[in-house]
């Protein structure tokens, strides 16, 4: 199963994100706690409260990319 990893999320006062970095990740068949890189998302723009969606600058698909 696949999902995003969120590292060093930072937000200012009001809330906006100022820092961080994404991943998508995929946890290892025979056990949850291997995690493989399936693809860097890059920075985080937008991260949605329970972290399963956001919008990202991704170095890799050249421009920004949504994840629903």
């Amino acid at each position: 199963m696949s999902y995003i990893r969120a590292q060093f999320v930072e937000r200012d006062e009001s809330g906006r994100i100022i820092k961080g970095s994404a991943a998508i990740c995929e946890a290892g068949k025979k056990s949850h706690s291997v995690q493989k890189q399936v693809e860097r998302l890059g920075k985080v723009i937008w991260l949605s409260d329970d972290g399963k969606s956001g919008i990202f600058l991704s170095k890799t698909r050249l421009g920004g990319v949504q994840f629903c």
